[in-house]
């Protein structure tokens, strides 16, 4: 049986420019090279370039696919989408590998000499990055969520750390006596709610509300933008 390997590379942040194309095509001149991708397979030889080095430079996402029963996978994540703490806790050695660059996390999947013949051995790579692209993304997705969660927790904590000022911010609007301003008082009420849940009582905040709304029943606008956000009751 010959030798056999497969490379891919995609580009998913941004096209390539005609200058990093003639630069790849410099690795190879049989390569397909389009403004988002680099493929070639080899049946005798090697790629003369280095699958991490590219992926720092040019590439998001990598697959390569060896008929020795090696596969390997690569994303590219900005530096903010992980924590270093969190790469150390997933990294797994010989099967997940996360490396950090100036600006980017490279993180690396890879099964080396697998057994598993069947699966590995007639594969050669095609359709695998169209399967495998969206990992990316749903891990940059995930990771977006988690660090919205934490500023917001942040946030909703420095709320719970001076209460006082806190509803001494939802007068000004108020007394704006005006949709604009009746929505930006609810808005930070319901902050305000969720804070107290977090680092207080619900039984503290429906309390301080019910203090804050005596001189305010009047304002219909208000009380039915805070019904339905389901931090007031009429009646």
């Amino acid at each position: 049986m010959s030798e056999y390997q497969y490379y891919e590379f995609l580009a998913m942040e941004r096209p390539l420019t005609k200058e990093e194309m003639d630069e790849l095509r410099a690795l190879s001149t049989r390569a397909t090279i389009t403004p988002v991708s680099f493929t070639n397979e080899y049946n005798w030889g090697d790629f003369k370039g280095d699958p991490e080095k590219l992926m720092e430079r040019y590439f998001d996402a990598h697959v390569y696919v060896a008929n020795w029963m090696t596969a390997i996978f690569m994303v590219r994540l900005p530096m903010e989408a992980l924590t270093q703490e969190t790469a150390k806790a997933v990294a797994a050695p010989y099967l997940l590998d996360i490396k950090p660059t100036k600006t980017h996390w490279i993180i690396i999947w890879s099964v080396e000499e697998s057994e598993n013949y069947d699966r590995l051995g007639m594969e050669d790579g095609r359709g695998w990055m169209a399967r495998l692209a969206p990992v990316r993304d749903e891990l940059y997705r995930k990771q977006r969520e988690v660090k919205h969660r934490e500023k917001r927790k942040a946030y909703l904590e420095n709320l719970s750390s001076d209460f006082p000022k806190a509803w001494a911010s939802v007068k000004e609007p108020v007394e704006r006596r005006s949709g604009r301003g009746y929505g930006e008082a609810c808005r930070i009420l319901v902050d305000i709610a969720e804070a107290y849940d977090l680092f207080a009582t619900k039984k503290q905040f429906q309390q301080e509300l019910k203090k804050f709304m005596a001189g305010h029943l009047r304002r219909k606008a208000l009380i039915q933008r805070l019904v339905t956000a389901g931090i007031w009751r009429e009646g």
